[in-house]
């Protein structure tokens, strides 16, 4: 069950998902449309369609994904995907750390890298922030500054939707804004040119 009220001059709802209650604006001052709103929300709620979004955080996921990976793909693969992952988050977890082969005499520990895109990369503390507008603005930036081509976008955006087909199968991953299930799934393939054979 939902209701309507009024805050200021904007209509506004409050309903239960789940033992959840949520509240947002209509975004409207007009009662008819708010109403016409309020069953809209009533029909998606009996219908089981309207959820909370997911609260996963993302270092934990990202650790999660980093390991299916590595166990699931070539060597080759995996390499690229990490790379990939590292490019646009960041080493946030231990799986993403920059490194260089071999281990420091010292310490015994892997040595550390350099990473190109330090103050570049995403930064996001729950899998939900991403959003396919920060994706795209990631994206137009590496365009623009570092000359990507169409073909290590659409692989960045590629690795992407795996990393959200993966949450949402194995922890439930829903999305803040319901249009966007997986929220990679919204990014514009670019289009590549033909490859030329000599």
């Amino acid at each position: 069950m939902a209701s309507i009220y009024k805050r200021g001059n904007q209509f506004w709802v409050s309903y239960y998902v789940g033992n959840t209650q949520v509240k947002k604006t209509l975004k409207t001052t007009n009662e008819r449309i708010a109403r016409n709103k309020l069953k809209k929300i009533e029909y998606e709620l009996a219908i089981g369609e309207l959820g909370v979004a997911s609260k996963l955080p993302l270092t934990a996921i990202l650790e999660a994904f980093c390991k299916e990976l590595k166990a699931t793909r070539t060597a080759k693969s995996y390499k690229n995907d990490f790379s990939r992952l590292r490019i646009f988050f960041g080493p946030i977890c231990s799986s993403l750390e920059v490194g260089v082969g071999g281990k420091d005499p010292k310490s015994g520990s892997r040595k550390k890298g350099h990473d190109r895109y330090a103050g570049k990369h995403i930064r996001a503390e729950l899998l939900e922030d991403i959003t396919p507008q920060m994706i795209n603005r990631f994206i137009s930036h590496r365009k623009q500054h570092d000359h990507w081509s169409p073909k290590t976008v659409n692989l960045l955006r590629q690795t992407l939707h795996k990393l959200f087909s993966y949450a949402i199968k194995h922890y439930n991953f829903r999305s803040r804004d319901r249009r966007y299930p997986n929220p990679a799934a919204e990014v514009a393939k670019e289009k590549e040119p033909a490859p030329c054979i000599h």
